[in-house]
């Protein structure tokens, strides 16, 4: 490549220049014919990319993908990347598992032609710890006031990252952070002003959360999960009321999110005689209270408890209620592949047109072959199959006549057929990837003028790589072993000899392990990421090599890029 990139002396002096001006220089590499000339129409020619044969027949197409994970030298071994890319990553017993390289894994993750959907941007960007323990929270105030000792360190942690530990003790102010509406510009946190505090709730991700929550609860699923075996402990409407957790995902299911604002108008709803034209519920204009009313069946809730109190003393009280709301739970055992299921699960084929309050139309016997029953199990599988998504669905048909069915339809969630998979790559994947490569041909660049740069230059990346593979901190170790530049960096840092490299491989994990241990105080892996642990690590590199500069070593360290 005709490319020189431009240093500025040895170690730590030349080391702190390269990452000055860092992105000045790769933005002069991107503009240099050669690299145009391969990147041009990248994201273009990415997107038709359908199959591992697609990405293996275009040479250009395949080498910037390869560079990208410094996987440029294995272009023409197109029958371990065709392994590679066609295994499932996420199958620890495949091919991209096994191998001790990790950058294998990492390509295969990114692309993900083997395993299940689809492309993962993830696999491109190294997730930041923190955010992922973030992500297990979905309450604010379980997150804010922990009970665990594990969790207060969470969220000591996460205060720490973000510099925002001079709020630790206002946990209302940090609930109205988080709580906040990041999209509108007037929310209590874009208000503020504060960066960090800005950047704590996108990564709490509350909003996010809370959608994803809403979307689960509309299916009966997630409804089953909220119920659990609470359902036969609900005796009135209070009981329910006294579960907000429960009321959520009873509205959520049928599709009246926010109705929890009236609660005097639902406990009316939900105690309506539903016998009675001029009840609350009925007179409801939306049909869906009704419904609702109808599946948890209070007021005969009510009446059974009532005859339950009342039973005399030394005879046997009636068995519990059993209603509508204890047979969808107990019948919602997993989920339906497709609609026919619907009709082998007899909880849901009993259960789900009283429960969803469904109302079909009456067909004349002498003007058809079909039952009552026939008819109605026709019309309850269309609406199943029916693709939500399409407007002109039947489904969507109908719910304008009686917007019930769409609750229905959604609650099951019934997969649609694909007449043939499209690989959707994600927003930013391409450029992704782009990025990758420019940044990986630029260390390849200063890595032909001075070696040790590349090392030291590559060396944070390089573990995080391996650390975001996963695995257990032996197997780290011996990807870090195999990765020829981090191996260099270890064995110069730990002052190991140049007979290292011929001791039996499991011997090799050992001693670096007790080395690492001895000189930094961790031989976790994921540890020495630590900002302290990095730095301590780079300098020492950067100072030994450059004592060692004048032996002339450069010619066996640039072998080590092979």
């Amino acid at each position: 490549m005709i490319f020189s990139p431009v240093l500025s002396g040895t170690g730590l002096v030349g080391y702190q220049y390269l990452v000055e001006t860092r992105d000045e220089q790769i933005e002069r590499l991107a503009d240099s014919s050669i690299v145009q000339r391969e990147t041009e129409n990248f994201a273009e020619k990415l997107s038709e990319v359908q199959s591992v044969d697609d990405l293996l027949a275009d040479r250009d197409l395949l080498s910037v993908v390869l560079g990208a994970f410094s996987l440029q030298d294995e272009i023409g071994s197109t029958g371990l990347l065709r392994q590679v890319l066609e295994a499932d990553p996420f199958d620890s017993t495949s091919l991209p598992n096994q191998l001790s390289d990790s950058r294998y894994l990492e390509l295969a993750t990114a692309f993900n032609f083997g395993g299940e959907g689809g492309p993962q941007l993830s696999g491109l960007i190294a997730t930041d710890p923190v955010v992922e323990e973030l992500a297990e929270y979905a309450d604010v105030d379980a997150f804010l006031a922990p009970e665990r000792s594990q969790d207060r360190l969470v969220l000591r942690e996460t205060l720490a990252h973000f510099d925002i530990e001079e709020f630790s003790s206002n946990t209302l102010f940090l609930k109205k952070v988080l709580e906040s509406d990041l999209s509108d510009p007037s929310s209590f946190v874009n208000r503020l002003g504060n960066d960090k505090l800005v950047s704590f709730a996108e990564a709490f991700d509350y909003q996010g959360k809370q959608e994803a929550a809403l979307q689960d609860t509309s299916t009966i699923y997630g409804f089953a999960d909220a119920f659990g075996d609470e359902a036969a402990n609900l005796q009135s409407v209070d009981d329910l009321f006294d579960r907000p957790d429960m009321l959520q995902a009873a509205l959520g299911l049928f599709g009246l999110d926010g109705a929890e604002e009236d609660l005097d108008y639902l406990r009316d709803v939900f105690n309506s005689d539903l016998d009675d034209e001029n009840s609350v519920a009925n007179l409801a204009e939306d049909n869906r209270f009704a419904a609702l009313a109808g599946a948890f069946e209070f007021p005969d809730r009510v009446e059974h408890a009532a005859l339950i109190a009342a039973t005399p003393e030394g005879e046997e009280p009636p068995a519990a209620f059993d209603g509508l709301l204890e047979k969808m739970v107990e019948a919602a055992d997993e989920p339906l592949e497709e609609a026919s299921d619907f009709f082998g699960n007899f909880g849901f084929l009993l259960n789900a047109k009283d429960f969803f309050g469904l109302e079909f139309f009456q067909i004349d016997p002498d003007r058809t072959n079909d039952s009552q029953n026939t008819y109605e199990q026709d019309y309850m599988r269309r609406v199943l199959e029916s693709d939500l998504s399409d407007p002109n669905s039947f489904a969507n048909f109908v719910s304008q006549r009686d917007p019930k069915f769409e609750v229905f339809a959604r609650a099951f969630d019934i997969p649609q057929p694909v007449d043939e998979e499209v690989i959707e790559y994600p927003d930013g994947f391409a450029q992704e990837i782009l990025d990758r490569y420019l940044n990986q041909e630029f260390l390849e660049s200063v890595g032909d003028a001075d070696p040790t740069m590349r090392f030291a230059l590559g060396f944070e990346t390089g573990l995080e790589s391996i650390v975001q593979t996963g695995g257990t901190n032996d197997s780290n170790w011996f990807s870090i072993i195999a990765s020829n530049p981090l191996r260099e960096v270890f064995e110069v840092v730990l002052n190991l000899p140049s007979t290292f490299g011929a001791l039996d491989i499991d011997r090799q994990v050992s001693d670096l392990q007790e080395r690492t241990e001895a000189f930094f105080g961790t031989s976790v892996v994921s540890e020495l990421l630590e900002d302290e642990i990095v730095e301590t690590i780079r300098e020492r590199y950067l100072s030994l090599s450059a004592a060692e500069s004048t032996t002339g070593t450069n010619g066996v360290l640039l072998s080590l890029f092979a």
